[in-house]
């Protein structure tokens, strides 16, 4: 079986491709022209290698492995930097498609557009060594922070938006019958200082989502959005 890579800086043009930050460990790990490799989820026989970039053709496509069957979007606060990247690898790990980091007014970590975008880069970068960790074949993406206004907005695009909020009382597992499979899910998930009673308000005025409970014991940030996460991956996915 081809030896895999994964990058996000790439070029393609017709069927050849071209990689960047992937270039020096393909060649560290001994292939040559004429190689057979996969890049991302393309099956390509590598024609050249320079220092600073590798180009191959296309010649297929690579099997799908480990790619979930369920769609599930985590919208997370932001938290502070150790904890929000545990989070990243750990829900790449199990399986989620997208990340959406948003804020909201208890965040505490309070980052300016030049500093949001140097995060969303290193979180990406996390996010694809947890791809290549755990053997997927698809790619996560961490998207750009996002305000709460711009959050609540791109939940409307969701089949079901399930919020995690401490002080409701519904219980997640009656909530888990109605789910299905098929449904585009998004998990809400605050930070550290919790949500804003009017921020609930907001986001269940979207009529595709829930407030849930996650039981008696108030969890850490992180802790619930592995928690959810999860469970959901085991209801749906088993």
């Amino acid at each position: 079986m081809p030896r895999r890579f994964i990058t996000e800086n790439y070029k393609i043009n017709n069927n050849m491709i071209e990689i960047f930050d992937e270039a020096k460990h393909i060649q560290v790990t001994r292939n040559k022209i004429g190689d057979t490799i996969e890049i991302n989820e393309y099956i390509c026989k590598i024609v050249s290698i320079d220092k600073s970039s590798i180009t191959c053709e296309i010649i297929g496509n690579a099997e799908k492995v480990g790619i979930p069957k369920t769609n599930i979007t985590l919208y997370q606060a932001l938290l502070k930097a150790d904890k929000m990247e545990y989070v990243i690898q750990k829900s790449v790990e199990l399986g989620v498609s997208k990340i959406v980091p948003f804020i909201s007014k208890n965040v505490v970590v309070k980052v300016d557009e030049k500093d949001a975008n140097k995060k969303v880069d290193r979180w990406n970068k996390i996010a694809i060594e947890a791809v290549k960790q755990c053997g997927r074949s698809d790619m996560v993406g961490v998207e750009n922070v996002e305000k709460f206004s711009e959050m609540l907005n791109s939940l409307l695009s969701f089949d079901r938006v399930i919020l995690a909020y401490e002080n409701e009382k519904e219980p997640l597992k009656r909530v888990l019958r109605e789910i299905n499979s098929n449904e585009k899910i998004a998990i809400v998930i605050g930070s550290e200082g919790g949500f804003d009673i009017k921020e609930v308000e907001d986001i269940l005025k979207n009529k595709n989502a829930v407030s849930v409970s996650l039981g008696e014991r108030i969890l850490r940030a992180e802790t619930a959005s592995l928690y959810l996460l999860s469970i959901l991956m085991y209801e749906l996915e088993g």
